[in-house]
């Protein structure tokens, strides 16, 4: 395995599974441009180490150390699917239903949830949004996965807490890393706070039960 090219592919797959608003590259930085927030430096667990160094030097505080998994789909098949949970995957765009369900389970304000969600307005790569119903029919957990490259990364996990460790998060994951692979991904990625340990637990249940690389903000 080539680990530097899968690294580059990983990064590469997520950048583009969450694009922001407007980019711009200048003098080797990437700078990504969202409404109104403070300036944030993400510093990359194989870049440079007197970057942060530099950057705590001026007062900038480390936050939210997060994990890069990866998982090979040629060692770890996608998990069978439950059949006690209904299920459903759709492609391109979610309905407003998914929309509404994700900004419900996210504890988001109607204003934070717009904001989020026009990030899909900026997605150039294929795109599938899986969703797991509950006993009565309301939607109990939400993802979405984003294919690059042959590689799908997943994002916005998100269960109702009332609901954890029920089955539906990894429903809905199992959902969307088989449909994945019949588009022809190898292998799948996702990144997760590195404090966050259920998830992290979740995620090796499915078989991404490699780290790559990790990464952490530094923040003013």
């Amino acid at each position: 395995m080539d680990i530097p090219r899968l690294h580059a592919q990983v990064e590469e797959t997520c950048m583009n599974a969450w694009p922001a608003r407007k980019e711009i590259f200048y003098d080797g930085w990437l700078i990504r441009l969202a409404n109104g927030q403070p300036s944030f430096f993400r510093v990359l667990s194989t870049g440079p180490k007197d970057l942060d160094h530099a950057l705590a030097e001026r007062g900038y505080a480390k936050e939210d150390e997060t994990c890069t998994l990866y998982m090979n789909f040629r060692r770890h098949r996608a998990p069978g699917l439950e059949r006690h949970i209904a299920l459903d995957v759709q492609e391109k765009r979610p309905s407003p239903e998914w929309l509404d369900a994700h900004r419900r389970l996210s504890r988001r304000s109607p204003a934070e949830a717009q904001a989020l969600h026009a990030v899909l307005d900026n997605l150039a790569i294929p795109a599938i949004f899986g969703e797991a119903r509950d006993e009565e029919g309301e939607i109990a957990s939400v993802a979405f996965g984003a294919l690059h490259e042959r590689m799908l990364c997943l994002q916005w996990v998100v269960t109702e807490p009332g609901q954890r460790r029920q089955g539906y998060s990894r429903a809905t994951l199992s959902a969307l890393l088989s449909r994945g692979r019949e588009m022809g991904a190898t292998g799948a990625c996702l990144q997760v706070v590195a404090a966050n340990l259920p998830a992290i637990r979740l995620y090796e249940s499915l078989g991404f039960v490699c780290e790559l690389y990790r990464y952490h903000y530094r923040v003013r």
